[in-house]
């Protein structure tokens, strides 16, 4: 799990990268040949999905090991731990960004760079949408300050459901009930919402629940899933909904192009195939292959500091952008730059960044 963390969070980083000068060059066109290299960076967005699935199997691990099946401490103790790990590092990267705009009042005018679709920041309402973590809720909030933590907002009000609902039924009522209550509440949002709820991605709750739902096929005893994994269900639907999600990537179809729900529930369906195929340690040749990436040093390493990494990477990617975009650099010189320097760049101060504001807080 902590390879598929660091996984995530460093193809996070090259995708801002390579957004980042794809449409806010300053019309600067990229040349084809480069483009066509960095294409299989352009799929970043598929990494949230995997957090938000491994953040539910994660969650869902000490529920199933558990002889009560309930929350160590209960709803409070639960909240107390969630709070602990994911608002210190929150907060202190928010206080960063914004005494960096304080101290700098011409970053908050326009630049021409990625920067400005977080700006404006120092205002009343961005800050509380933030502090409440509520600014994935109006387009007005959702991408300033530093753009991805949208999706820590989405992630910690999923929190409040994991106990309150989602747990509750599946005590109750099992997987099946699970898996339709979390369809719905992921899919009613946008029915009636529409374009105003969808930047929040009310539909990650149906990839939480598969997390869920990965977990307790792996370490529940349950009957029916000791047959679906004695019987290599789960390794023969993994390679299926890979090979459906590469088709779809490489020919692009229009309904595929058209809802990223559907987008996000086939990965949502392909990480938890993975998650569960690899805690089995299966034999099978494809799934060793990704058991042997995602345990090698680097990654396990990158993974425990895979949160600082997500939280810091934008505003430096922004930053260093905007200076290079002064320099005169070209829109292909600037993204090899970002690549081969910024990236580097980001996950050093990413480390730091741990050290100084994660790290403490994880030993308690």
């Amino acid at each position: 799990m902590d390879g598929l963390r660091g996984f995530t969070s460093l193809a996070v980083v090259f995708f801002h990268a390579c957004r980042e000068v794809m449409y806010h060059g300053g019309g600067q066109k990229i040349s084809p040949l480069l483009l066509h290299l960095i294409k299989p960076l352009l799929y970043g967005r598929f990494m949230v999905d995997i957090f938000i699935v491994l953040s539910g199997f994660c969650l869902m691990i000490p529920v199933v090991k558990s002889e009560d099946r309930q929350l160590h401490g209960g709803f409070f103790g639960y909240m107390l731990r969630r709070a602990r790990r994911i608002l210190p590092p929150y907060f202190a990267a928010l206080a960063i960004i914004m005494l960096i705009m304080a101290a700098y009042p011409q970053l908050q005018n326009p630049t021409g760079t990625g920067w400005d679709i977080s700006q404006p920041s120092l205002t009343t309402s961005v800050f509380l949408s933030h502090l409440f973590l509520i600014h994935n809720w109006s387009p007005a909030w959702i991408y300033k300050i530093d753009t991805p933590l949208w999706s820590v907002a989405t992630e910690w009000q999923i929190y409040f459901l994991f106990p309150v609902i989602l747990l509750p039924v599946w005590r109750r009522c099992g997987v099946p009930a699970l898996l339709l209550i979390a369809g719905l509440g992921s899919w009613m949002p946008h029915h009636f919402l529409g374009e105003r709820i969808d930047l929040a991605a009310p539909w990650f709750i149906l990839l939480f629940a598969m997390g869920m739902i990965g977990a307790v096929a792996v370490f529940s005893g349950d009957e029916v899933c000791a047959r679906l994994k004695g019987k290599g269900h789960c390794s023969a639907a993994l390679g299926v909904a890979i090979a459906i999600m590469l088709f779809c990537m490489f020919t692009q179809p229009a309904w595929w192009r058209g809802s990223i729900i559907f987008r996000d529930t086939c990965m949502g369906i392909v990480t938890m195939c993975l998650l569960i195929v690899c805690s089995l340690n299966s034999q099978q040749v494809v799934s060793s292959l990704i058991l042997k990436i995602l345990t090698s040093p680097a990654l396990l390493i990158l993974g425990t500091f895979s949160y600082s990494v997500y939280l810091v990477h934008q505003p430096v990617i922004s930053l260093l952008h905007l200076v290079l975009y002064r320099l005169g650099y070209s829109a292909n010189l600037a993204l090899i730059a970002l690549i081969f320097i910024g990236v580097p760049i980001c996950v050093s101060l990413a480390r730091l960044f741990y050290l100084g504001f994660e790290k403490p807080f994880l030993r308690r």
